[in-house]
């Protein structure tokens, strides 16, 4: 912890060194001529909102966070939209220096109620990329279902340590019956360890987790409507005040080591109902979790996509792979302030 905490210290004086000496400006404008950066949000959440949230810290930014980062992003770099994004590349041409492109991925509902506003008050456009099936779904995606189910276990075991057998029982259906006995401070990260592993499970193999998880049920006074996400009414008034939508897969299956019929059944529920409730062309795509291989590389450009998005950090430059764009992640704790936003975007830090 003490080794962390300094850490974080040597990279806040070094961002805020580097910030008001100009140096950061100066490599700015040199490391990005001619190139184009790819943001990448998630959810845009307030600080009461975020106390309640399900959802992993590291695809959280607060709004006042964000706000600030739109006017920083809007007097020093070149905010493009997806047309003129498109427009370049296809057109052979260098990016005007240090162009901006803003992405949100998922399709939470905070896009509209948070996000979208700001977007509108600085006059910003951006791409939001959608795994259709949850857009209007009431439910919680099987990430947040996860962390819910297993804090709010640890909440009535402490209550009523007579439902430690009960939930001991259950979860050794699924030899996860070990997570009760752990201490408080390394549950997090053990919970964490289990939502990494499931990645990697099919549908079907992760249900049965989950549904045994979900047989733990006990008293949740959370407020659950925070991880909710978007609806068609939502992202039709988003289109047509300029925001892009386009596909992150159906269901958000991992598409790297999964069969050519998975990944063509994803992007093509997603595409088309995209094309069905919106009336656009889906050129553009992003890969779940940002994982792809060679076969789902193939099976886009079988499917005539032309743009794919990864969570890859990097910059984008004339002659770069299309189907494998880089994009940088921006969450709470890698922009907490103007100097080290700028030094995450330019992979200083």
């Amino acid at each position: 912890m003490l080794l962390s905490r300094l850490k974080d210290m040597l990279k806040l004086i070094l961002a805020y060194s580097m910030y008001l000496t100009g140096i950061l400006h100066l490599y700015k404008k040199l490391i990005l001529r001619g190139k184009a950066v790819v943001i990448m949000y998630h959810r845009v959440l307030t600080s009461d909102e975020a106390e309640r949230t399900y959802s992993h810290e590291a695809i959280i930014v607060n709004d006042k966070l964000f706000e600030k980062q739109l006017a920083f992003l809007k007097k020093h770099f070149n905010v493009i939209d997806a047309i003129e994004f498109v427009h370049t590349i296809q057109s052979g041409s260098s990016f005007e220096n240090a162009a901006c492109l803003i992405t949100f991925d998922d399709g939470w509902i905070d896009n509209y109620l948070n996000a979208y506003p700001l977007l509108n008050k600085y006059g910003v456009s951006a791409v939001i990329f959608l795994s259709t099936d949850y857009i209007g779904y009431k439910g919680l995606f099987w990430q947040e279902r996860v962390r819910r189910q297993l804090n709010k276990m640890y909440e009535i075991v402490e209550e009523d340590h007579g439902e430690l057998k009960r939930f001991r029982e259950t979860l050794a259906e699924v030899d996860l019956d070990y997570l009760l006995g752990l201490p408080k401070n390394r549950r997090k990260q053990e919970i964490e360890r289990q939502i990494s592993d499931m990645k990697a499970l099919s549908a079907d193999e992760r249900n049965v987790l989950l549904n045994v998880l979900d047989s733990t049920r006990g008293r949740n006074t959370r407020d659950q409507t925070v991880d909710r996400f978007l609806d068609w009414e939502q992202v039709q008034e988003m289109t047509t005040d300029g925001i892009q939508f386009c596909p992150h897969g159906a269901s958000h299956l991992i598409l790297k080591g999964v069969s050519a019929v998975e990944v063509r059944a994803e992007v093509n529920s997603a595409r088309e109902v995209i094309r069905s409730r919106l009336g656009v062309p889906t050129l553009m795509f992003s890969y779940p979790n940002g994982e792809f291989d060679d076969n789902a590389i193939d099976i886009l450009k079988e499917q005539d996509v032309h743009y794919a998005f990864t969570a890859n950090r990097g910059f984008i430059r004339k002659g770069s792979c299309i189907l494998t764009l880089p994009r940088i992640n921006i969450h709470d704790s890698n922009s907490k302030n103007m100097p080290m936003f700028l030094c995450t975007i330019l992979g200083i830090i």
